[in-house]
């Protein structure tokens, strides 16, 4: 299995947490940690959107996947 799920979009990702003065309190790797782990859990081949949501004192990040028929053969970069 591939997974799309590079650099840029992690730092796309800090970068929007910072402009909106938002602690992002996981390590890139912990973040491509859990969407291995959710990925492979459910077998899914599909698009993951990635949610940042702010409490009093800490932020949470919410994963949730949409369902498509992607060609796996087209995907080249692998999470690792």
């Amino acid at each position: 299995m591939y997974y799309i799920f590079n650099a840029e979009h992690i730092q796309r990702l800090r970068q929007s947490s910072a402009a909106l003065n938002i602690d992002l309190n996981y390590s890139d790797q912990e973040i491509k940690y859990y969407l291995k782990k959710l990925i492979e859990k459910n077998a899914f081949n599909g698009a993951i959107k990635i949610l940042l949501a702010k409490n009093i004192n800490s932020s949470d990040l919410i994963i949730t996947m949409k369902e498509k028929n992607i060609n796996l053969k087209i995907i080249k970069k692998a999470l690792i």
